[in-house]
């Protein structure tokens, strides 16, 4: 085997030497060479510029009061009450909002507004995580229905990812003991990029390749990169419509950062 370097007007690649053809094809035209392509400067490989572990403890949401309303000779109950907690889960400090993964502690990758728990009553408490320039923060919006949403803890994995290509003074190619910067910096042996798992590695996240969620009856339902299936039911029956349809979720791939 072969393998070509060339750094050459702010482009650095490393490739393996094609079987036939232009030798510096995959320089030239990384989109059509992936497979011959060790590194190319063009691609953005997710850098890793801060990962952590989070446990949070999520409070007891009391049973929601019932809103009575007449409309004529008839009344409806309604339990619509929300409980909104925000809270911080990491600093960056990156000056722009970077892109990001979280995944619980089964490492299934939530998708904004996923449920994290249910209950009996038609109540549901979600999670959504959202940037800042500063920050990675989370909204807890809980809904409980007739019954209340029990007190729980969970541990939520973060990868946050600085922004793609070349960082300013950094060189084609820097070699030092113990770490590699190649293309400008855009990539730092010393930032782990986010990549598909090796079969030994048991930490990571489960990422769906499709929608989670069907809407059905009025009601949802969640599945999760593992496949757990999460239904929402009626806020205002106290629980007793439910989703009707048939939604197995989505493929998943396994990555980590």
């Amino acid at each position: 085997m072969t393998k070509c370097f060339q750094a050459y007007q702010g482009t650095v690649a490393v490739w393996q030497k094609p079987a036939s053809g232009d030798v510096f094809a995959p320089f030239d035209d990384p989109v059509n060479h992936i497979s011959e392509l060790y590194f190319h400067s063009d691609f953005d490989y997710y850098s890793t510029t801060l990962s952590n572990a989070t446990l949070v403890n999520h409070a007891l949401i009391a049973a929601a009061t019932p809103v009575v309303h007449t409309f004529y000779n008839d009344t409806v109950s309604t339990y619509l009450s929300e409980t909104i907690t925000d809270r911080l889960m990491a600093t960056h400090n990156l000056g722009y909002i970077p892109r990001f993964l979280v995944s619980d502690e089964n490492n299934n990758e939530l998708p904004h507004g996923f449920p994290i728990q249910t209950n009996g009553g038609g109540g549901n408490r979600r999670v959504v995580f959202y940037a800042s320039t500063t920050e990675i923060r989370m909204m807890e919006i809980a809904t409980p229905g007739t019954a209340s949403l029990p007190a729980i803890s969970k541990t939520y994995n973060l990868a946050v990812f600085r922004g793609p290509g070349a960082v300013p003074g950094e060189g084609a190619v820097d070699f030092t003991p113990g770490r590699v910067k190649m293309g400008f910096g855009a990539i730092d042996s010393n930032e782990p990029t986010l990549r598909v798992i090796l079969l030994s590695e048991v930490a990571y996240f489960l990422l769906p390749l499709g929608r989670t969620v069907d809407i059905s009856n009025g009601q949802a339902r969640f599945v999760g990169a593992d496949g757990t299936v999460i239904d929402t039911s009626g806020k205002f029956d106290g629980g007793t419509s439910s989703f009707q349809g048939y939604f197995p979720g989505s493929p998943t791939l396994k990555v980590i950062a």
